[in-house]
């Protein structure tokens, strides 16, 4: 069997990991000319440490993520809320919440795949179906053949495009854009093992640290639609040294991304022999950390379903029952917005275990 997936991101590369151990052909398409390097870094929970587990990379994850042993949170005045202690999450759930650097995770992910699995400068514009294959077009017409196809490519996903048509985006209720980039933690006096955190009702920033001397900070500011805006109204904060980090990183160095989801799922991810996974099937916003997370969960979740069946119709379909529930329950929860902010919900590590943990949809 010949399974094609589409997007050599997070996704692309950790669903092909999976599928590869089951002794699955499978070739990852990517429009990029090598695997995604750049971006800052990443916060992992505890389900997405358990899913790299059942893909077989846990030492590998071990190896390149910081573990987070408390979550600290001021307010933007400086006066400290609340720490919250994550030494056990280990032992309790299985896994710890980690800080890592997207590009050592994307070069982990590439290297369990192996380069001669994934065929780079191939963008992949609509798929088809015909009888028992999958036909998927590229952006210079040329066509690749395969018994199923999952899309794994992004938000603004072909694939979703070719199966369902065009979806409405919609714009995060709080924040349009959130800011974040990577800094030497080595010159600072920010906790080497915890995320540290500001928060206001106006917006958030926060601190974790990824290895090797590093960190990045993140962060969002109510009705904030340019980056001056943002660092402008931080700036302000009475919070140690978090205000002037932010004003001083070069605005060359800082990402921004426009934050968007579907409003919910408004559509079905598995259609015969095509499904999607990640942003592609539930984008969500993120208040509480869970794109790349619940990314990796699909991919377990894909690798378990193949483990059952070699049938990709049947697979796909059992992959979508038994995670749309969390899914849908995951993107609900993400739109509910940030610590201190207008809905007042619980600090990020309080809310992960009582919506992500407790809920065994």
């Amino acid at each position: 069997m010949k399974i094609i997936i589409v997007g050599g991101g997070i996704g692309g590369l950790s669903a092909a990991v999976g599928l590869l151990k089951l002794g699955i052909d499978v070739t990852v398409l990517e429009r990029a000319d090598a695997i995604r390097t750049a971006g800052a870094g990443l916060n992992i929970w505890p389900n997405g440490g358990r899913a790299l587990g059942a893909l077989g990379l846990k030492n590998e994850y071990d190896d390149i993520s910081v573990r987070l042993m408390k979550y600290i949170n001021y307010s933007s005045a400086g006066v400290l809320l609340r720490t919250i202690d994550t030494s056990d999450w280990g032992a309790r759930f299985g896994a710890y919440a980690v800080g890592m650097h997207r590009r050592a995770l994307n070069l982990m992910l590439a290297d369990a795949v192996g380069y001669e699995n994934i065929r780079f400068n191939t963008e992949i514009v609509s798929v088809r179906q015909e009888g028992d294959k999958v036909y998927c077009t590229a952006s210079d017409d040329t066509t690749l053949e395969a018994d199923a196809v999952i899309g794994a490519d992004g938000v603004h996903s072909r694939v979703r495009t070719s199966l369902v048509g065009d979806v409405a985006l919609r714009e995060n209720e709080y924040h349009a854009f959130r800011c974040r980039a990577i800094f030497d933690i080595s010159e600072t006096s920010f906790a080497r093992d915890a995320q540290t955190g500001a928060y206001d009702e106006d917006g958030f920033v926060s601190v974790i640290p990824i290895g090797k001397s590093k960190a990045y900070w993140f962060g969002s500011v109510n009705g904030a639609r340019t980056l001056d805006q943002f660092v402008d109204t931080v700036s302000r904060w009475k919070v140690g040294e978090l205000p002037e980090l932010v004003a001083s990183t070069s605005k060359g160095v800082i990402l921004e991304n426009h934050l968007q989801d579907f409003g919910g799922i408004p559509f079905r991810w598995t259609h015969g022999r095509v499904t999607l996974m990640g942003d592609a099937a539930h984008a969500v916003m993120p208040d509480l950390a869970q794109g790349a997370t619940q990314t990796l969960v699909d991919a377990a979740a894909l690798q378990a379903a193949f483990t059952e069946t070699l049938n990709p119709v049947v697979a796909f379909q059992r992959y979508e029952q038994r995670r749309r529930p969390t899914a849908d329950h995951t993107v609900a929860c993400s739109a509910r917005g940030n610590f201190m902010g207008g809905r007042r919900v619980n600090p990020i590590a309080i809310r992960y275990v009582n919506e992500v943990e407790a809920f065994q949809g």
